[in-house]
């Protein structure tokens, strides 16, 4: 029992169409994530109180904008504790969510961080009580994860928690945690797995996704060897460049934190190992390292070393880059056509790092599914030394969306699953929020 916590050929394929994946969404049909909700709302109960919420959000949004302009009034706000705290982050979340934020979407999101990580408080959409285990030990883990699965209101989930042995620096890992997920709560996009919030298990707070089936893309590709290997990698250029757009960097991409839905289309996953690469973590989480990045040596860009081939010692190499991104999505288009990692004739990791250094890339392999010279081309673009050489991840969209791949997928499992607020909660804060920016 588990435990409870309290067919056409198209120019340009919608699973990588950046600009209109997302206008596809329907942002009302989704999960909803807070109380005692048995099921799943109906959309049209959820469509109707959130369309009439709408009308009430305009005014407050303009307050919002001219509040934020004065930088006493912003403090001010961003200082708020206890209730006063918890009523702006659910408006700030309504308005990105469901509201016509318009160009004030980023502020309210980065205000939501700032708000976040002095209160130690979640917008209440991201807080699941209806998490149930099917299993408390772990199905697997990473050097600071613990992955257990579960379900929510009838849907599996993967449910992931940062090991810490470290009581006292527990709230900061969970500011750190929240200010993130924040960020990957909104970002909404077909090839990037949905964040459904976060359940607490005794004293340890979780972070859940959906659980995917059909496992990484490695494991897809052993059981499915006939998949379009084109249309996987389409798929991750899709995810990067909404990422991208977004001003944002993966970070530590590789095979393994690509997952495939049932409907074979391919997410960027693992954010809640992607998170834990924020040192306030790993400085206390079991068996950390300086960066997260030692284990993924084959997929680094040549930048992100030093000249002693360490990661991480100087401000300078040490960050991740959307160009380290671009170089290593090539790597994992190696991994879905040579279903090998790169430099896999190298059985230790110092030796890839001196490669890799001395301007040496991944060989094409003998035997490949479907790479094609003019993908291979595009790879090897990828691979360039100098960062600025590298095409952008809307380039490499563009020009995957050149070679016209035959999508007969069906429309994906996760697409457009987020967390609806629980609006019967909704006015109660608005009118708090009135009144704070009165």
């Amino acid at each position: 029992m588990p435990t409870s916590n309290t067919t056409s050929r198209i120019s340009i394929p919608p699973t990588v169409n950046v600009r209109s994946a997302k206008k596809s969404f329907n942002p009302f049909s989704r999960l909803t994530s807070h109380g005692n909700a048995k099921d799943i709302e109906s959309d049209d109960a959820v469509t109707a109180q959130l369309v009439a919420l709408r009308q009430r959000l305009q005014p407050i949004i303009d307050r919002l904008v001219q509040a934020f302009r004065n930088p006493n009034t912003y403090s001010r706000l961003l200082a708020s504790q206890k209730g006063d705290a918890q009523a702006l982050l659910d408006v700030f979340q309504l308005i990105v969510t469901v509201g016509p934020a318009k160009n004030s979407g980023r502020t309210l999101i980065l205000a939501s961080r700032e708000l976040t990580a002095s209160s130690g408080l979640y917008p209440s959409q991201f807080l699941l009580a209806s998490v149930e285990l099917y299993d408390e030990r772990p199905i697997a883990a990473g050097t600071h994860v613990d992955i257990r699965r579960g379900t929510l209101r009838g849907r599996d989930v993967c449910v992931k928690t940062i090991r810490v042995y470290r009581t006292s620096i527990y709230d900061t890992i969970l500011k750190t945690i929240a200010r993130e997920a924040i960020f990957w709560g909104q970002l909404a996009h077909p090839n990037l797995l949905p964040f459904y919030g976060v359940c607490t298990f005794g004293q340890q707070t979780s972070l859940v996704f959906p659980w995917a089936a059909n496992g990484n893309v490695a494991e897809f590709l052993e059981a499915h060897p006939v998949a379009n290997r084109l249309l996987l990698c389409a798929d991750i250029a899709g995810g990067l460049a909404h990422l991208h757009e977004n001003n944002l960097v993966y970070g530590c991409l590789k095979g393994s934190k690509v997952l495939i839905d049932t409907s074979h289309r391919a997410y960027l996953g693992d954010f809640g190992i992607s998170a834990a690469d924020d040192p306030e973590i790993l400085r206390w989480a079991a068996q950390s390292v300086a960066k997260s990045n030692g284990s993924s040596v084959r997929w680094l860009a040549p930048e992100l070393y030093d000249d002693n081939g360490q990661v991480g010692h100087s401000e300078e190499n040490s960050s991740n880059r959307r160009e380290s991104d671009i170089y290593a999505w090539a790597c994992v288009c190696y991994e879905i056509f040579a279903e090998r990692v790169p430099f896999f004739e190298e059985s230790r990791d110092p030796f890839v790092i001196q490669k890799v250094l001395k301007g040496v890339r991944p060989s094409r392999p003998k035997c490949s599914a479907g790479l094609t010279d003019e993908i291979w081309t595009l790879m090897n673009k990828c691979w360039e030394r100098q960062p600025s050489q590298r095409p952008t991840s809307a380039r490499v969209l563009s020009k995957l969306i050149d070679m016209q791949p035959i999508d007969y997928r069906p429309p994906g499992e996760w697409t457009g699953q987020m967390l609806s607020p629980n609006v019967s909660d909704i006015p109660l804060a608005l009118n708090r929020v009135d009144k704070l920016i009165a």
